[in-house]
């Protein structure tokens, strides 16, 4: 009986610290997740920028050949 009670322990201790582990990993995973959405939405931004800076760029320099042309 000692070694039966035993037995029932240590299964109940083994599957309270996978248990444990897995809902770790899973809040790991998430913050992770959480993590890479939020850097992924900041390249996004800088990108917009990027392209919205250059397309500005584009435009001056587009005015000032007009403007050379016609002079």
């Amino acid at each position: 009986e000692y070694a039966a009670k035993e037995k029932e322990f240590y299964s109940r201790e083994c599957k309270r610290i996978e248990d444990g582990y897995k809902k770790a990993i899973s809040k790991v995973q998430q913050k992770l997740d959480d993590i890479l959405e939020s850097q992924e939405k900041e390249v996004n931004k800088k990108i917009e920028k990027v392209e919205k800076d250059y397309e500005e760029q584009l435009q001056k320099l587009r005015q000032k050949l007009k403007y050379k042309e016609k002079s």
